[in-house]
This record gives structure tokens, C-alpha cells and sequence, in this order.
């Protein structure tokens, strides 16, 4: 009796069954069960309050879809008609759909996808992978309406786009949906529109950039109460939106970037992958592509997003960093146990994030956390120019036969040209063809050492010669890591250089440079530019004498030697073999390197240069480097070591390009002998 008068006294149905299921119950006790029920009841309330129930299905994920398919020319779209709400759930699944909705027990259940997309490189292909997942279905008692199936098809609709062979593009549908939209008069009929954009982000290269006065509006000062709004002709207005001719224009704007035929190829784990990525002072951008065998560009998706407001205080390189670890992730799937390349257009970040470089002590958490991030990431970062990073619309469209041909600006006049021995030659320099592959290999010769574009330039003007040969060889060295990460910046001050002289080989620099771990005394003409690098076993004075009498002994007695106060070069035994030959020893003044440029300029240039050859011991390496400074002009005597101090070009590979003068003279010798 007690308990049933308890149990009317409830309201709550819970609470009724609880008391109701409990046959030794005490007024004491059902109030202790009813006081903790009701408290449990207000701690869900309190939940619900900050929670955000699903009022839809989440939405499926198209990219993992772009991710599974390859390239293949035959689809198959199969809808089961038979799995709808059919699926028995257990007791915990029912507790958990009472919690967040209104819907009793698993009421609220609904398929995720029906569609099934099938795909092959053939039709044997097609029908084999067709026949496992009938079978499938067929064992899982899932039917299929014969009307819904589409077989063999060279194209399909799915989740509002378009599949073929070529890759992915958006419905016309849907984009005219959009593009019909009018003009937003409140925050929630811009959610909705940029809701219905961001669908398709990633067919449009720097969304989040053009759309920027867009999501302005979307900030918490422009959001008002849906009781202050204004009814004009049968719209809401809202009088703290401000919508003004800059937001025109980006919607405007955002509507004719749909229109842009744009097709994004499927992801291929045969073909090299590149992330290009970019930041500006309000959202970051990114393109992930894959780089066919002629070398252009397809991508496989475009992405950005906007800067939140603490974001938009980071330093220039942290928004540059943020973009490159953000992408990452974004785009984890396509990356995670591959190789491929980052391309930024900031510097910095090649040496920053560059070789696997570990971080410095110095460097903030922010850094050292994306290191941690890249340590994980097979990758190498490439520097290419602003002008050079841009990611238009026409990477998304098949590459056009002969579009990319470079034309020389001007017709070269015939008297510039001769013909020798089967040779076209322009002045002293031999003209490349233009279709062929001798060009790549040429700049893969004269770049083998990494010297830079200028000398580089000034190698190539000795030996060779086609249109736009200065800019393959710029592209080159910028992306070149190697020559990025040991690009030197400019001297801070012009100092006053030695006086120049008059010889060659007769003023020589001397200096010790340490190069991995070994001692190297670098020796330079100040005429003639020319350096001799001569690895010893030690640093003593002994042993510099040893070397200075070889070099003697092959390029003559100097006037002057110039070094710094190091023991070696202070030394009695320096100083008397060099008085014994009549040779002027001069001292540069203590604490200051730069009295003696010159050297210090070669040790820079040596260890440099040895630094950027990785494949074999240092020797060889030394000695390759040697035989390419040594030949190329100088920005300073515009000629090469060894024409200023052998008069005459020592002979390298790219000798081999130019025609053969002695067979030309013995051939006409021996015309001359037979007439």
C-alpha cells in the first residue's frame, strides 16, 4: 500500500518503474531513489544544454571515395533496397538513442550510404569485381531493384558529382542551384549558402581567400536576435548585417569560380605527389597534385580555410609553417608511407623544415611540435618564386599538345651563326636543338657541383647556347634544396678591397679551412681567382712549407703572401723559407678575418661547394669541385682561373661539344695534298 501511494505521488515514468521494481521499499528509501534520479535527470539537461544533437546523417565522405578509386574506365551503382531500417540493435544502442533524442529506442536509425560504386580497369575486371559483391550481398539477405542498378558505365553521379576515367568533377545541377541563390539578408542565410560552396572547396583553389569578406560576417559583433529583425517584402533583414558592395562582389565572385570546368584527378599511389601550400595574412591555401611523366601538374584536390583570430598574429613563417603541418594532416591519407614534395613559396622554411633537420634548442614549442609532426612524413621541400606558385585553373585541365613550346623572341641573325664541322655554332658557343634531351643533361653537368646561379650562368655562356637558357638555369637552382639551404646572404658592408695586380700569381691568400673533420689549406691568386685546396694531415707550420714548396715549384715564386695570426703562419720556419725566397710575408691585423676577404671568401666557397656534392670521400669531392671553379668566369675578371693564369681553358667534358678543329685543318692538309 505504502508503495503505490509513493509511486502516484511521481510524476516521472523512470522514477515509477524504479519504485515500483523495488518490493522492500521504505518511504526512506524512496525518497533517497527519487532525490537521485531527479539530480541524475538535471546533470543530462545541464549535457543536452551545451551538446548539438545530429539532425542528419553525417555526410559521407567523398574524398575517401576519390582515395579508393583509381583510374578506371568502367562503374557500377547498385542501391539495396532491402537494408533500410532492417538492422536488429541491442539494448546499450537503444539507451544511447533515448539520450541526445526525442526518437524512441532506434527510431532515429538511418543507412549512411546505400549507393555502392564498382569499378574496374576492364570489363573482365568490371564483371569479376561486380560477382564478389553481388555474392555478398546475396549472403547478407540484401536485395537490389533491377531499375536503380546502372552496369558498364563509362560515367556515374555520386553525392552530387560526376566519376569517369578522368577523375571528379561537380554535377552542372548543383552549380546552377548555387549560382541561382540570391543575396543573404541574415547569418544563417549566409551559413547556408557558404555551406552549400563549401561542399564543392575542393574544386576551387583558395576558397577560403576570395570568400574572406564573406565569413567576416559570420563573427559574433554582426549576430543579432531573430526578434530585432525587419520584414521587408517577405524577407528578414537583419540590421546588423552590413552587406555592402565588397560582399557583392566575393559572392558574385564565389559563384563564377563554379563555373570553371574543373576536374580533379584520382589519387594514384604509382605517381609522385606534390603539396603545394601558401598562407596569406587571413587563410591558408593548398593544392595536392600528382606529377605526370611530361612533367605537368594534375590535382588531385584544392583546400583552404580562413586564420582564426590568434592565428592572424603569428609571424610570417609561423602562417607559412601552419600551413604546411595543417595540410599535412588534412591530407594525411594521400601522404602517410610516401615520398613526396612541399613546395612554398617562402624560404625560410626550406632550411627550417628542410633534410630532416632536427630543431634547434632555441626554436619555440610551436616549432618544435611541427617537427615532431614532419619526423613522421617522407618528404623534401622545394622554394619556388610567388610568380611561380600559382595554382590557376588550367591545372585542371589535360595538358594541350604543343602549348608549352618556348619561341625565341627574335629571329637569330645568320651572320651570329656558322656551321663547322657539322656543328651550329653562335660565336664560340654551340646551339642545342631544341627537341632534344641534350639540354637536361647539360644543365645536370654544369649544375653537378651546385655553383650558383650566376657562375652557373657564366659556365654555360662559355660552352653552349639556346633561347631560354638563363631561365631553365634559374629554375634549376631554385629548386635545388641543396643550393637553398647554403644560399649566403649578402656582406652587411662594402670594405676596401686589396689593390689589384698586375700578374697573375703574384699575391696568393692563404688560409686553413676544416672540411668533415679534415685539415685543408686553401691557398688563392689574387689575380687570377684561381684556388689550390690541398688536404693535409695537419695544421703545423712544417707541414705548410711542404705544400707551399710543391705549389712553388709548379706555378713559380710570389711576390707577396698575405695570411692571418694563426700559430702555423707566425712561425719561424714559415718566416724564414718564405724570406729565403724572397717572398714578402704580410700579417692581416689581429680579431680581423676580413683583412684577409679573400681567403676567408675561397674557405666559404670551398666548404660549400664540397658540402653540396654528397656522393663519394672527400677527395673526390674536393677535386670535382676544383675542375668546375676552375673553368668557370668570374663575376669579377668575367674569365676563368684557368684562362687568367694558364692563358688558356683547361679541357672538361663540355669540351666534347665543340667541333673538332684538328680533324678539320688534317682534312684540309690533306685536300691540299691531293691537289
Amino acid at each position: 500500500m505504502l508503495r503505490d501511494r509513493l509511486v502516484v505521488g511521481c510524476r516521472e515514468p523512470a522514477i515509477q518503474r524504479k519504485l515500483l521494481s523495488d518490493t522492500s521499499l521504505t518511504f526512506e528509501k524512496a525518497l533517497n531513489i527519487a532525490t537521485a534520479m531527479e539530480m541524475a535527470s538535471k546533470d543530462v539537461e545541464k549535457i543536452k544544454e551545451i551538446s548539438q544533437p545530429e539532425s542528419q546523417p553525417a555526410d559521407p565522405k567523398v574524398n575517401k571515395m576519390q582515395f579508393s578509386l583509381k583510374p578506371k574506365p568502367k562503374f557500377a551503382r547498385k542501391p539495396p533496397s532491402s537494408a533500410k531500417g532492417k538492422r536488429q540493435s541491442d539494448d546499450s544502442a537503444k539507451a544511447a538513442s533515448r539520450s541526445f533524442n526525442q526518437q524512441k529506442y532506434i527510431l532515429m536509425c538511418r543507412p549512411y550510404l546505400d549507393d555502392i560504386i564498382i569499378s574496374g580497369r576492364n570489363d573482365a575486371e568490371h564483371l569479376a569485381n561486380l560477382n564478389i559483391v553481388l555474392l555478398c550481398l546475396k549472403e547478407s539477405g540484401m536485395k537490389l531493384k533491377r531499375e536503380k542498378c546502372e552496369f558498364l558505365c563509362d560515367s556515374v553521379t555520386y553525392l552530387g558529382h560526376k566519376l569517369n576515367q578522368e577523375g571528379l568533377r561537380p554535377l552542372k545541377s548543383k552549380i546552377e542551384a548555387i549560382q541561382q541563390a540570391p543575396s543573404p539578408k541574415n547569418q544563417e542565410e549566409l551559413q547556408t549558402y557558404l555551406g552549400l560552396l563549401g561542399y564543392y572547396r575542393k574544386f576551387i583553389p583558395n576558397l577560403s581567400r576570395h570568400i574572406a569578406p564573406l565569413t567576416e560576417l559570420l563573427r559574433a559583433e554582426f549576430k543579432t536576435d531573430k526578434k530585432t529583425r525587419k520584414c521587408h517584402g517577405g524577407l528578414m533583414e537583419d540590421p546588423k548585417f552590413m552587406w555592402g558592395p565588397r560582399q557583392e562582389d566575393a559572392f558574385q565572385e564565389s559563384k563564377t569560380l563554379l563555373q570553371s570546368d574543373t576536374v580533379l584527378v584520382h589519387f594514384d599511389p604509382e605517381k609522385p605527389l606534390l603539396l603545394q601550400t601558401d598562407a596569406s595574412s587571413y587563410g591558408l591555401g593548398a593544392v595536392i597534385s600528382h606529377v605526370l611523366p611530361d612533367g605537368s601538374e594534375r590535382p588531385i584536390s584544392f583546400a583552404s580555410r580562413t586564420l582564426t583570430s590568434s592565428e592572424k598574429n603569428y609571424a610570417q613563417y609561423e602562417k607559412e609553417g601552419l600551413g604546411i603541418i595543417f595540410w599535412l594532416k588534412k591530407f594525411h591519407k594521400y601522404l602517410q608511407g610516401r615520398h613526396f614534395s612541399i613546395v612554398t613559396d617562402h624560404e625560410p622554411l626550406v632550411a627550417l623544415f628542410g633534410d630532416k633537420k632536427s630543431s634547434s634548442p632555441m626554436a619555440s614549442a610551436r616549432t618544435t611540435r611541427w617537427h615532431m609532426i614532419l619526423s613522421a612524413y617522407e618528404y623534401d621541400i622545394i622554394h619556388k618564386e610567388d610568380k611561380k606558385h600559382q595554382n590557376a585553373d588550367a591545372l585542371s585541365r589535360l595538358p594541350v599538345t604543343g602549348g608549352g613550346e618556348a619561341w625565341c623572341s627574335e629571329e637569330m641573325p645568320r651572320k651570329k651563326s656558322r656551321l663547322e664541322d657539322g656543328v651550329i655554332l653562335r660565336g664560340r658557343r654551340v646551339v642545342i636543338p631544341e627537341q632534344s634531351a641534350l639540354r637536361l643533361r647539360l644543365l645536370r653537368e654544369i649544375h653537378a657541383t651546385h655553383p650558383g646561379i650566376v657562375k652557373m650562368k657564366a659556365l654555360a655562356h662559355s660552352f653552349m647556347w639556346w633561347p631560354v637558357i638563363d631561365r631553365m638555369i634559374e629554375h634549376e637552382v631554385q629548386s635545388c634544396q641543396n643550393c637553398q639551404e647554403h644560399q649566403k646572404m649578402p656582406p652587411p658592408t662594402i670594405l676596401h678591397p686589396w689593390e689589384f695586380p698586375d700578374k697573375p700569381w703574384c699575391r696568393l691568400h692563404l688560409d686553413y679551412a676544416s672540411i668533415s673533420g679534415k685539415d685543408v689549406l686553401i691557398v688563392v691568386d689574387a689575380f687570377s681567382k684561381w684556388i689550390e685546396a690541398i688536404r693535409v694531415g695537419n695544421s703545423t707550420a712544417a707541414t705548410t712549407v711542404r705544400v707551399l714548396q710543391r705549389l712553388f715549384s709548379t706555378h713559380g715564386i710570389p711576390e707577396t703572401v698575405i695570411t692571418d695570426n694563426r700559430t702555423q703562419f707566425v712561425s719561424e720556419e714559415l718566416s724564414q723559407f718564405l724570406s729565403q725566397n724572397g717572398v714578402e710575408h704580410l700579417q692581416t691585423a689581429p680579431k680581423h678575418p676580413s683583412s684577409n676577404g679573400l681567403a676567408e671568401r675561397a674557405v666559404q666557397t670551398v666548404k660549400v661547394g664540397v658540402k653540396k656534392i654528397r656522393s663519394g670521400d672527400l677527395e673526390l669531392r674536393l677535386q670535382q669541385f676544383l675542375l668546375c671553379y676552375r673553368v668557370t668566369p668570374q663575376l669579377t675578371t668575367g674569365k676563368s682561373p684557368s684562362e687568367l693564369l694558364y692563358r688558356r681553358q683547361i679541357r672538361t667534358k663540355l669540351n666534347q661539344l665543340k667541333p673538332n678543329f684538328g680533324r678539320r685543318v688534317k682534312i684540309q692538309q690533306a685536300r691540299m695534298q691531293q691537289s
